[in-house]
């Protein structure tokens, strides 16, 4: 909460770490709560720090160890990952491996009339969803409101897998869907084979064989599959 006598029409606050810019909120009303996220890489101190105008204010913060052993490989195709983030502005700029996001009002896989095109579309909600803090204990997170549509430009299944190996991980949660069928991931050519995700349920499905998966609407979901390479001695 901040209050600046000289500037009723908004201010901008800024958010560093140990002296180093990470975001910032343009906007910013007198006596009106906002936040910022933040995840720290390393256990140690940090200097978390505001600034308003030529006000700043800054603390200490002491970032102790997990006790689990978690390491995350590397290689990824595409990763995203909320807590990567700290602000909206940074995920709608962010590409990785080359891979941008692209965020719309519109199904991007849904018929459009003739002189539309998903230029005209770009109206995602990013009031009610996009980046959130985190609820029961859970850390930040990234919100799909009802009637925006994330899409990733990449293409899981362009190549024979068989050959390379592949794997594919996400973690969501569906929350007051009135259709269980409401699809959360597509990732399907017009013959509906390769990968879905339902409110409730999901799997992947190819020319000869389907694996599905039943899950409950409101639970956080880990969905994986992971893909062996074959060799040509295993396929004869």
């Amino acid at each position: 909460m901040i209050y600046h006598p000289d500037n009723q029409n908004g201010s901008t606050v800024i958010f560093k770490v140990n002296g180093e810019y990470k975001a910032k909120k343009d906007n910013c009303f007198n006596l009106t709560e906002y936040s910022f996220s933040y995840t720290p890489a390393e256990s140690g101190f940090l200097q978390l720090g505001f600034a308003c105008g030529t006000t700043e204010i800054s603390f200490v913060l002491e970032v102790d160890p997990l006790d689990i052993d978690v390491e995350e490989v590397e290689g990824y195709t595409f990763k995203f990952k909320a807590s990567d983030f700290t602000n909206n502005e940074e995920i709608q700029e962010w590409t990785y491996n080359g891979q941008s996001i692209n965020f719309y009002d519109i199904n991007p896989l849904s018929a459009l009339e003739d002189g539309d095109s998903l230029e005209n579309h770009k109206n995602f909600d990013w009031i009610n969803g996009g980046l959130q803090t985190g609820i029961d204990d859970v850390g930040p997170y990234f919100k799909i409101q009802t009637g925006s549509y994330m899409e990733i430009p990449l293409k899981l299944f362009e190549k024979e897998l068989w050959s390379t190996g592949a794997s594919f991980k996400i973690i969501f949660k569906a929350s007051n869907c009135r259709d269980y069928k409401t699809s959360i991931v597509n990732c399907c050519d017009n013959n509906e084979i390769g990968l879905y995700l339902n409110a409730q349920d999901g799997g992947i499905k190819t020319l000869n064989a389907a694996l599905d998966a039943k899950y409950c609407e409101d639970s956080y979901i880990e969905f994986e599959f992971d893909i062996s390479k074959y060799s040509s001695t295993d396929r004869s």
